[in-house]
């Protein structure tokens, strides 16, 4: 007799003879995936927060999916990327609800600019681009047959338009564009189709940006996530940056662009366009040109590193600010005198407004500077690749953020990674794997009386804390729930960890030298390799050097930016003996299990650049405040990232391969040490001859 999931518990399900044991052909129980199913549960059940790291091959997906789904809770599951967000949905549900034998609750919200908004589409139709502009010619009609037949309203149902075509940037959804229920298409509304069903569902998956986009949502009085009693994050490790990125502000060409031709169609669809309204928009766009045109021209202002806002910078452009300002408030205040309370249509004008009033206020903060911001500005970052200034400013300290919208207002908060510690603190996870099988409960920090998860009191605090870092950046105080549980992959066996004799990175012969090593080990491995930079300089160098000699040698070469990321990896994963050079986008979250991938090469320790604005500023607080900048921010967040890197190669238990790290850092400085403890546990190499029989015997094993 099948049971329901209320009926269920998790002995039920991944016990011994649970339903996994019963339906899944060869399924051994996994000690770690239990002990953290277990500690979600506890979580889920007793409310606080719970820090989880959960090494590769542990199968923390069912680990938490299935204490959401028996909690009787509505969880929110929210995902670094859309690629572990898809995995989920359209992977790992379907196989739980087939082991259930249940139709499962779960329901997927996207970020907001991967639907199609109704509106927009309308008000571009209406408009005079829809005949002018040849790419949004070419591509409309092909938009207009899929709006007919769409079921979820998702760019990714029309793979015929790409995702980069101009066409998405005039008829995407986002926070700034949503007029909520006052919108004549509210009902039809994809977001609001999807925001029904997670409504109906006990288990909502989103992504890191949708998360915190939705709180910012919730400021105005609106939501896209339906109300939820707990939240797991997994991929949590980029919280930090994610939070960074959204609580931050931006000033560019295209953001300005993009709500002026926004305010023409929506003027022009209620048939309110008039001279002066066009003329205020026409001000606005000729306020941000001069402006840009300022800032491009400031001394050292030139290559795509950040830089410091002077004083003197400030003096220089500051009359263009106020300009562009009064442009944004004279434009706002036209469209809202425009709202005639008696026509629905027009309820999309207070909507508009508002983004003319936030962009000026953005405009404002930048002006003042200080409350926790560091100004900045940066070349060569517009939309689609295109050159242009951008004016930023981002908060120095996101943990208040975090503390405050999340923590204190959501019940159960759970965060996991396979990298969420830095492993720095406690002991490695080299040491943790020789040392004989312990209890659960010597590795988890319980609440304020300190009980074990079965009701034992042998649990005790790790010392330190591993987690240190990621509590730091996230406002995480008082007593949480900590567990460690290392990759089950035997690491000695299946990886190789090679330290070149090399240069110090900062040495002139360095780059002619990484370049030999790089060649030598691809062509041992005949492909099969990621080359990793820390630097676009890097990148380009390497691949210019490197990629015209082994495309005559018959290697598929891959070099990022060259094709959309998701065709670069589809690639590389088909062809067997690529070669990919990229930079810290292939640090992390890409999987790319199998033989395909059995080299990965990192240039060298992923430090945050010192001189970049926003490093500069969290230094100096961590300084201030009488702690080690290098200590507590620099290396660990290091650390992360190399761990990240490493982390590419072995994705299943039958993978081999090698990471060389052409860093001699790592082995003449005392830091080195402990970046090199933090790694998993890999057999260890130095001659470049023992590196390449091991690429050669990998090789071998497949013909």
């Amino acid at each position: 007799m099948t049971r329901t999931l209320d009926q269920l518990d998790l002995e039920d399900v991944l016990g011994a003879r649970g339903l996994f044991a019963q339906k899944l052909a060869g399924y051994e129980p996994r000690p770690a995936q239990r002990a953290m199913a277990e500690l979600v549960e506890h979580g889920l059940e007793h409310g606080g927060v719970s820090l989880i790291e959960a090494g590769t091959g542990t199968g923390k997906t069912f680990a938490y999916l299935v204490p959401a789904l028996l909690s009787g809770l509505r969880v929110v599951i929210s995902t670094g990327t859309r690629a572990l967000q898809d995995q989920i949905v359209l992977r790992d549900v379907p196989k739980l609800a087939e082991i259930l034998d249940d139709d499962l609750p779960v329901a997927v919200l996207k970020g907001l600019s991967n639907y199609v908004c109704l509106r927009r589409h309308h008000e571009l139709l209406a408009s005079a681009e829809s005949v002018s502009r040849p790419d949004v010619v070419r591509h409309l009609p092909v938009v207009q047959s899929f709006l007919s037949r769409a079921a979820t309203g998702e760019k990714r149902e029309l793979p015929e338009v790409p995702e980069d075509a101009p066409i998405w940037a005039s008829i995407e959804s986002g926070t700034d564009t949503r007029a909520g229920s006052r919108c004549r298409f509210f009902d039809d509304c994809f977001v609001t189709r999807a925001r029904v069903a997670a409504e109906a569902a006990s288990v909502v998956v989103v992504n890191h940006h949708l998360f915190f986009a939705d709180l910012a949502l919730r400021s105005r009085g609106a939501s896209v996530i339906p109300p939820y009693d707990a939240v797991v994050f997994d991929e949590a490790h980029q919280l930090g940056d994610v939070m960074t990125e959204l609580f931050g502000l931006e000033i560019s060409g295209p953001r300005v662009d993009r709500l002026a031709r926004d305010a023409d169609r929506t003027m022009a669809a209620l048939r309110l366009e008039s001279p002066v309204s066009d003329r205020l928009f026409r001000k606005v766009l000729l306020a941000t040109s001069d402006l840009l045109d300022v800032l491009g021209g400031l001394r050292g202002a030139r290559g795509d590193a950040r830089r410091t806002l002077s004083s003197e910078d400030r003096e220089a452009f500051r009359d263009h600010l106020f300009d562009l300002e009064a442009a944004l408030e004279a434009a706002g205040a036209h469209v809202r005198g425009c709202v005639d309370p008696e026509e629905r249509a027009h309820d999309v004008l207070p909507a508009l407004a508002r983004r003319f009033d936030e962009l000026r206020n953005d405009l404002l903060a930048v002006i003042e500077g200080g409350h926790g911001l560091v100004v900045w500005l940066e070349q060569g970052r517009g939309r689609g690749g295109r050159a242009g200034a951008v004016l930023g400013a981002s908060p120095v300290d996101v943990s208040r953020h975090f503390r405050e919208e999340v923590i204190e207002r959501t019940r159960s908060v759970i965060l996991t990674s396979a990298t969420l510690g830095a492993g720095l603190g406690g002991k490695s996870h080299l040491e943790r794997a020789s040392e004989p099988p312990r209890s659960r409960e010597t590795r988890v920090v319980r609440d304020d009386d300190d009980r074990g998860i079965d009701g034992s009191t042998e649990a005790r605090a790790l010392e330190p804390s591993p987690f240190a870092f990621v509590r730091r950046e996230l406002g995480i105080e008082g007593e949480v729930d900590e567990l460690l549980l290392p990759s089950p992959f035997d690491y000695a066996r299946q990886a190789a960890l090679y330290l070149p004799e090399l240069p110090d990175p900062r040495d002139p012969s360095f780059a002619v030298q990484a370049r030999e090593e790089i060649d030598a080990l691809v062509t041992a491995s005949n492909g099969g390799a990621f080359v990793l930079t820390t630097s676009v300089r890097a990148l380009e160098d390497l691949s210019r050097h490197l990629a015209p000699s082994l495309r005559r040698r018959g290697l598929e070469t891959l070099v990022q930016g060259e094709l959309p990321k998701h065709l670069v990896l589809e690639r590389f994963r088909a062809h067997g003996h690529a070669v990919l050079f990229a930079t810290l986008g292939f640090w992390e979250g890409v999987d790319v299990p199998g033989h395909a991938l059995r080299l990965v090469i990192l240039d060298r320790v992923p430090f945050d650049v010192p001189t970049d604005p926003l490093v500069k500023a969290r230094c100096e607080r961590i300084e201030e405040d009488g702690g080690s900048a290098f200590k507590e921010y620099l290396l660990p967040s290091a650390a992360l990232t190399l761990r990240q890197g490493f982390g590419r190669l072995v994705r299943t238990e039958r993978d081999r391969g090698l990471v060389a790290i052409l860093d001699a850092r790592l082995r003449s400085k005392g830091y080195g040490k402990l970046l090199l403890r933090a790694l998993p546990e890999a057999r260890r190499l130095e001659a470049r001859a023992d590196a390449l029989a091991f690429l050669t015997e990998i090789r071998a094993e497949h013909g």
